[in-house]
């Protein structure tokens, strides 16, 4: 692959990045980003590449209100990311 290749597969990465920040963390969407992008990363910089572990080792975790109550906390958050899946 060409450094003008391997940067356009990378720019048209970035662009989705404003839409996913309205979605959950593994919705859909987030997945399909994560495994495509993740993939494209390996093919350029390599599977064992800086690039590639930072990107693999990014967390990610829901965030805004949660209603519920102390006693079914637990409940409430795997509920919660049962609808993203």
């Amino acid at each position: 692959m060409n450094a003008e290749d391997a940067i356009s597969i990378l720019k048209e990465a970035v662009k989705k990045v404003p839409s996913l920040r309205s979605t959950c963390p593994f919705s859909k969407e987030h997945v399909q980003f994560l495994q495509s992008t993740g993939l494209e990363i390996e093919r350029i910089f390599g599977g064992n590449s800086p690039v590639g572990q930072n990107f693999a080792g990014i967390s990610y975790k829901a965030s805004g209100p949660i209603l519920g109550n102390p006693f079914n906390i637990y409940q409430v958050l795997e509920g919660q990311n049962q609808k993203h899946i």
